[in-house]
């Protein structure tokens, strides 16, 4: 049995959320870091133990033995300018935080938990960020801790990669709420009726051979290039394919194909010919995917430069929930970050070494290989792939677990005054990326 501990939050002005008060962060509960039980927003990264919260203001920091004054960033590249000019006097991150929590932060009482994992913060900014913590001959920055996506800074004392709202949310989507998860009665109270209706309307009675969750594929040339290599060989019948704007096709992908030339040279502009076979993009995709064989992942960073590393959506993450082999049209190392967390992919059944080629266009060939290669399986074979499929997808059911676990004794750490003392990832740079 693990020993329960008592997370004590403090909160500046609640239900607001500390640092910046905007209308994304409206206490409305559609907001999907709302919590009805404490009336306030939460980091999910938090929003996972929440039975085990309580919520302070800072004239009741004197009475607690340790406090966390969580912040969420939902639009980092934005929110991190507060932190990259952290002492400025009317902007900077220290100007919104109480007088009574810089003291306290300052006698080593409590930490500031910034979880930026719901949208990708730049290599370069992070970098600037951990230049200006350094200095705390003013303010409590060594206090500070951030959660989030990239890998770079794996080392530095105060980064980590704990479960926060993408992973938690969607590789947990079908776990047992009722059961126990840690430790005695703590319910997993956010999965499903957060954001997902538990028993969502299932009126699709066909079963396909793989999904596609594709509605703004406009993003990027891959996105847009899968649409036209499974047009071309009429393979949109064979699975479910949400996508929207089809009329724009061509428009789009003349656009995008300007810009990549090695796409270029083999892909043509042109409409699709067997968008009658496209499903208009649905109000939930989650009764597609139970009704698939396998999943086209279809990341939304897959070409784009403005983030250098790997940023994993709910489109990798709700795979892994659902039990889903998939094929990832994504970044370089997207794969490879998956294993870092932990999780297990399906090579050789599915040939990933698609994941180590830098080149876009190489990527999205070999890649494509495995997708054609999948969809024309016969049933027979598919059937004798997902004996092994199956024995991944339970791994990393628990492996999800271990996750939530780590991610408990985080809190509990940063309680008994520690900090990185657990690994909570396995090595990124063992990896081969």
């Amino acid at each position: 049995m693990i020993e329960k501990i008592n997370i004590p939050l403090v909160y500046d002005d609640p239900p607001k959320s500390n640092i910046w008060w905007n209308k994304q962060n409206e206490i409305d509960f559609t907001n999907f870091h709302a919590s009805e039980v404490h009336g306030v927003l939460l980091p999910w990264a938090l929003r996972i133990f929440e039975p085990l919260l309580s919520i302070h203001s800072p004239n009741e920091i004197k009475d607690l033995d340790w406090f966390i004054y969580p912040v969420i960033f939902n639009e980092p590249y934005y929110q991190i300018r507060t932190l990259t000019g952290i002492d400025h006097a009317d902007f900077g991150f220290w100007s919104y935080v109480s007088s009574e929590v810089i003291e306290a932060l300052k006698a080593k009482k409590g930490w500031i938990l910034i979880d930026v994992a719901l949208e990708p913060l730049s290599d370069t900014d992070l970098s600037d960020l951990l230049d200006k913590l350094d200095d705390c001959s003013e303010y409590p920055n060594d206090r500070i801790i951030l959660n989030v996506g990239s890998l770079t800074h794996t080392s530095h004392p105060q980064i980590y990669h704990i479960t926060s709202w993408l992973e938690a949310h969607y590789v947990g989507v079908l776990v047992d709420n009722d059961k126990e998860f840690v430790f005695e009665d703590l319910p997993r109270s956010y999965l499903k009726k957060v954001m997902f209706n538990a028993y969502w309307q299932d009126n699709i009675s066909e079963h396909k051979r793989f999904s596609l969750f594709n509605s703004r594929y406009w993003k990027s040339l891959q996105l847009t290039a899968i649409l036209s290599v499974l047009d071309h060989k009429s393979l949109f019948k064979y699975g479910h394919v949400t996508a929207s704007s089809l009329d724009m096709f061509e428009e789009y992908f003349t656009e995008l194909l300007d810009k990549k030339p090695e796409f270029k040279k083999v892909f043509k502009p042109h409409a699709l010919k067997n968008k009658n076979d496209i499903i208009n993009f649905p109000e939930q995709c989650e009764p597609y995917i139970e009704k698939c064989d396998f999943n086209i992942v279809a990341e939304a960073y897959s070409d784009q430069n403005y983030v250098a590393w790997p940023f994993l959506t709910e489109k990798t993450w709700r795979c892994i929930g659902f039990k889903k082999p998939f094929v990832l049209l994504g970044q370089h190392g997207s794969i490879s970050k998956l294993h870092a967390f932990g999780y297990k992919t399906f090579h050789p059944y599915i040939d990933e070494t698609y994941d180590n080629e830098k080149d876009d266009y190489k990527r999205f060939v070999l890649a494509t290989k495995e997708i054609i290669k999948l969809i024309h399986l016969s049933d027979e074979d598919f059937s004798f792939y997902n004996e092994y499929f199956k024995f991944i997808t339970d791994l990393n059911e628990q492996n999800f677990k271990l996750r939530l676990y780590k991610s408990y004794r985080f809190f509990k750490y940063l309680s008994e005054g520690k900090i990185k003392t657990y690994d909570y990832i396995d090595s990124f740079y063992e990896t081969g990326t």
